[in-house]
């Protein structure tokens, strides 16, 4: 029998997306500003297994990471428009959909730190 002992994941992929904001001044002179922002994730990824070894090191299978699009969210603050913060969120991106036996949970979460330089 053989047991697993050791996973690698190897993810490569471009991420590209497009959306939209929502923009909310907060005061009179637009210094502050809050902003919504909700986005359709592209993902293009190559070269993209989970491999499964076992114990003594030889590999016992592979599946290829495919996924595909999904949706992000996020909110986030602007002020004098130059620094920034964002909070984004990006939901349930399925990456073993091409396996009617395998379910993956790869979620996101990500804080943004801007500075605007023009």
């Amino acid at each position: 029998r053989h047991y697993i002992a050791d996973n690698q994941i190897n993810m490569h992929f471009f991420l590209s997306f497009f959306g939209c904001y929502l923009v909310f001044r907060l005061d009179s002179l637009n210094t502050s500003i809050l902003f919504v922002d909700f986005a359709y994730l592209l993902d293009f990824s190559y070269q993209s297994t989970i491999d499964f070894y076992d114990r003594y090191g030889a590999l016992l299978s592979s599946l290829d990471i495919k996924s595909r699009g999904n949706i992000a969210v996020g909110v986030g603050y602007k002020y004098r428009d130059r620094y920034s913060i964002e909070m984004k969120y990006s939901i349930n991106r399925e990456i073993l959909y091409n396996y009617s036996s395998w379910f993956s949970n790869y979620n996101t979460f990500s804080l943004i730190f801007g500075y605007s330089l023009f």
